[in-house]
């Protein structure tokens, strides 16, 4: 059996660099935000990464498991003057619109995991809140030991597969360095494990800085997005 998993992370939804519908969204006071070119681009490749993920379910008659890892909205942090309101309403209709995505795809399990506290609040409560709010509708899988609709670090088995996914990782921001910074992960991933006699992961995921560390490849690497895995 095939099971594709749709993994995407960073949205930064609320950012005026981040995921917004092209539309923009309605501000309460009575304006509107509108995306700017850069933000319609970002746009195109969300739906069309997702519709390459459609495609490969329907190619291999397999289900849909969505992982979003992390930093799906945007605080207000670092006295940044790009964000699009303060005010959650606008928030929450481009988190609303951002999620439809993916939600078309009626996964069969969704897997929402915690990011970066300045993003998404402390304890990120913002994915916390929205990992609740889309249980009410759709399969969000509790964390086990705390019985919390989000995740710090998803650890499962996948037909055989063992995957690993955390939001933070190693970042190499130079060209000569990026090949480092994931090696590095790789590593540091393989001697934490062996040293507390814990399994080791056939895919390591690290969207923070956006790496990804694998001990053996997973078959069917269409696009960023999708792993299918056999």
């Amino acid at each position: 059996m095939a099971v594709i998993l749709g993994i995407a992370s960073d949205e930064h939804c609320r950012s005026t660099i981040g995921l917004i519908h092209p539309l923009g969204v309605p501000l309460s006071d009575g304006g509107h935000y509108t995306p700017s070119k850069g933000q319609h681009w970002l746009w195109t490749a969300w739906v069309r990464g997702w519709d390459m993920v459609a495609d490969l379910a329907e190619k291999h008659n397999a289900p849909v498991w969505w992982i979003n890892n992390g930093d799906l909205v945007d605080g207000d942090h670092h006295n940044t003057p790009q964000i699009v309101s303060r005010d959650s309403v606008p928030e929450r209709e481009i988190v609303r619109r951002v999620l439809d995505v993916p939600l078309g795809l009626n996964p069969e399990r969704t897997f929402i995991i915690r990011g970066t506290e300045s993003h998404v609040g402390p304890n990120a409560s913002s994915e916390e809140s929205i990992a609740r709010a889309l249980s009410d509708s759709y399969p969000v899988e509790v964390e086990p030991e705390t019985g919390n609709f989000s995740w710090w670090h998803l650890m499962m088995e996948v037909e055989g597969v063992f995957v690993d996914v955390l939001h933070h990782g190693r970042a190499g921001y130079r060209p000569w360095t990026q090949q480092n910074a994931t090696n590095l992960l790789a590593a540091q991933i393989t001697m934490e494990r062996v040293a507390n006699g814990e399994r080791l992961p056939d895919l390591a995921i690290r969207s923070g800085a956006g790496s990804l560390a694998c001990r053996r490849s997973a078959r069917g690497l269409e696009t960023m997005m999708s792993w299918l895995v056999r």
